[in-house]
């Protein structure tokens, strides 16, 4: 018994894996984590990754973004979140994590001019709450800036002493700070004599 043969079909019935790869990368997309402290080098990687896997479309990229934002940075672009995407919803949304990573630095610098103070702490414990604030891996926190911010909070006594010691690094004062101020501060048992003298 024989069969008709029909004709062989002029195209594939599914697409061959090199058509479907783009379509399964862009579903497994990872981005970077996001340092919230150099968001420029964020979006930078960002956009290598939109590019390795050709993902052009702004509403596409806008989607990724929005899926890998952290919480706390999400909810502070919730306004352009919940905004009906226009013809560039990843440029705005990209330009919203970017000024408000700038109105936060600026915060945080504010915050160390008006009210960091030494108070009993030691000077390398002072310094690290002010890296803390503006970000250790900013570039303010090596800077000349945040150098002279330091000096302006320890005692005259010792910056007269840093100052004999010539161009110091940042890490290099605080180092010799604490050595200032651990041979002015007066003891724990020097303390505890003084109490029981004033006692009896």
């Amino acid at each position: 018994m024989t069969y008709p043969r029909h004709p062989a079909p002029s195209g594939p019935l599914l697409p061959d894996a090199s058509s479907r790869l783009p379509d399964v990368a862009v579903i497994q997309l990872r981005l970077p984590t996001l340092v919230q402290e150099v968001p420029h080098i964020w979006f930078a990687q960002v956009e290598a990754v939109f590019d390795l896997y050709c993902v052009t479309s702004e509403t596409t990229r806008f989607r990724h973004l929005l899926c890998n934002l952290p919480p706390q940075v999400a909810d502070e672009v919730a306004y352009v979140i919940g905004a009906p995407l226009n013809e560039a919803p990843y440029p705005r949304l990209k330009q919203s994590i970017l000024d408000g990573s700038a109105a936060s630095k600026s915060a945080r610098l504010w915050h160390l001019l008006t009210h960091e103070e030494l108070g009993d702490h030691r000077p390398s414990q002072l310094l690290n709450t002010m890296r803390q604030l503006v970000g250790a891996s900013s570039v303010v926190s090596n800077c000349a800036l945040l150098k002279e911010l330091f000096l302006q909070r320890l005692p005259q006594s010792t910056c007269i002493v840093l100052a004999a010691k010539g161009d110091l690094t940042l890490n290099r004062a605080a180092e010799l700070a604490d050595r200032v101020h651990d041979s002015t501060s007066p003891s724990v048992a020097t303390l505890a004599s003084a109490a029981e003298s004033s006692a009896a």
